[in-house]
């Protein structure tokens, strides 16, 4: 449906098609990205699709922004380099994601551990001889990349702090 609105809409709706097709692709290949890793854990969740209510209410608030901006100000939703901008951090941060869960292998999973798992091991080659936590970077850039021309919502404070939340409670887990 994405692509279907990116090619065929008025120029200032195409944005939302490529947010659309840029969401779908983020959430068909979480699920990939699970089925390839670590099967074992493959569930109708492994599509992210409600993992959070701040990721919900963040989605309802970026579409909420569109429709207003795309209503009030739609030469805003008209320029192209900030569309490229978005794109191609989406791609950067979703690959780095990718990389990350096929590099843990079976050690990746959408669910904080709190109990060690006598087969898991910490991963220190690939993507995370470079950096500690590939996946989560990977995921902050695609957010930052979806949300480029964002000037209403606050979802890049939530994002933030998502992200510093999360990572304490990793190591501390």
């Amino acid at each position: 449906m994405g692509v279907f609105i990116f090619f065929l809409a008025p120029e200032h709706i195409r944005a939302f098609g490529l947010y659309a097709a840029i969401m779908g692709t983020f959430h068909w290949t979480e699920y990939l990205g699970i089925a390839i890793s670590n099967p074992s854990t493959l569930s109708a969740d492994s599509f992210v699709l409600n993992h959070s209510a701040h990721y919900l209410l963040a989605a309802i608030s970026s579409w909420i922004e569109f429709a207003l901006e795309s209503y009030f100000f739609p030469n805003l939703k008209s320029q192209w380099i900030f569309w490229i901008i978005g794109f191609l951090l989406c791609i950067f941060g979703d690959v780095l994601r990718k990389i990350a869960m096929i590099t843990a292998h079976n050690n990746f999973t959408h669910i904080v551990q709190f109990v060690r798992n006598e087969g898991h091991k910490l991963v220190t080659h690939g993507v995370y001889s470079r950096m500690r936590h590939p996946s989560y970077v990977g995921w902050f850039w695609w957010s930052i990349g979806t949300q480029v021309r964002e000037v209403i919502c606050r979802f890049r404070t939530m994002r933030s702090d998502f992200i510093s939340r999360i990572l304490q409670f990793c190591e501390y887990s």
